[in-house]
C-alpha cells in the first residue's frame, strides 16, 4: 500500500514514499478558507455511517502530525490511524517507525491539554495565515498570474509559465533564486507533469522577511511585464 517514488530536483535524486490513501492535512489550525471556517475530517463522516458510529473501515487512512499545525517539525511528533490489518502489519515492520522521547512526549501532552492556550493559538494562527495568504493571492491576481485559491495550508499554487520565455522550469528557477532572491519550490520536484509551476510557501519566515520577499517577488512580476 505504499508506493515509491524517484523524484529529481534539478541534478539531485529524492526516493519518497507516498501512502495510497486520502491524507488528513493540518487540520486544526490551517484551514483558514473552508466553508464556515471548519474543518471536516473524511474519518468522522465514515464514523457517522457505520453501524455503530465509531468504526472507519479498511479503506480509510488517517496520517496526522503537529509540524504544520504548531510550527513544531523539529519534534517529528505525529500518528497514523487504520483499521485495515492488511495495511497495519507492514507498517509495523518500517525501520522508519519509532518511540517518541519521554520528553517530547511530556512537551507535546502539556500543549494539547491546555484547551484555552489551544483555542487562543488556533484564533491567533489562522488570523495571521490568512492575512498572509491574502497579500499573496492579491499581487498574483493583479499581476495576472493563475494560481490556485487554497482552501488552508501553508503555500499557494501557482502557474508561472508565461514567464519561461521558452526556457526550461531549472532556469527559471535559478533566475529567480539568482537574480531576485527567492527561493519557490518548482513544480517538477513535486511530480507535476507541465512546465512553469512553483509552490509558493508564506509562513516560513518572520514578518519582516515575508514582507521583503513580497517585495522582491513585486519587482520580479514588474521586470518581466511586456513593453
Amino acid at each position: 500500500m505504499l508506493a515509491l517514488h524517484r523524484t529529481f530536483y534539478f541534478g539531485k535524486t529524492f526516493w519518497k514514499f507516498f501512502p495510497i490513501f486520502s491524507q488528513n492535512l493540518t487540520p486544526s489550525s490551517s484551514c483558514f478558507n473552508s466553508p464556515g471556517g471548519s474543518f471536516t475530517s473524511i474519518a468522522a463522516v465514515a464514523a457517522e455511517l457505520s453501524p455503530d458510529k465509531r468504526k472507519i473501515g479498511n479503506d480509510i487512512y488517517i496520517v496526522y502530525s503537529i509540524s504544520k499545525d504548531f510550527a513544531l517539525s523539529g519534534l517529528r511528533v505525529g500518528c497514523a490511524y487504520s483499521e485495515n490489518q492488511e495495511v497495519l502489519n507492514p507498517v509495523r515492520k518500517l525501520n522508519d517507525l519509532c518511540q517518541v522521547s519521554s520528553q517530547t512526549q511530556l512537551l507535546v501532552s502539556g500543549i494539547l491539554d491546555d484547551k484555552i492556550w489551544l483555542a487562543k493559538f488556533r484564533e491567533e494562527n489562522l488570523s495571521r495565515t490568512r492575512e498572509r495568504c491574502d497579500i499573496l493571492q492579491g499581487i498574483l491576481r493583479e499581476s495576472g498570474v493563475p494560481f490556485l485559491k487554497p482552501e488552508g495550508g501553508l503555500y499557494v499554487w501557482c502557474d508561472l509559465s508565461q514567464f519561461l520565455d521558452g526556457k526550461s522550469e531549472e532556469e527559471l528557477f535559478d533566475d529567480l533564486v539568482d537574480r531576485h532572491g527567492l527561493l519557490f519550490t518548482p513544480g517538477k520536484s513535486m511530480m507535476m507533469g507541465r512546465e512553469g509551476f512553483f509552490r509558493i510557501v508564506f509562513t516560513a519566515v518572520d514578518e519582516k522577511g515575508f514582507e521583503e520577499g513580497m517585495m522582491r517577488f513585486k519587482r520580479f512580476l514588474e521586470s518581466r511585464k511586456p513593453n
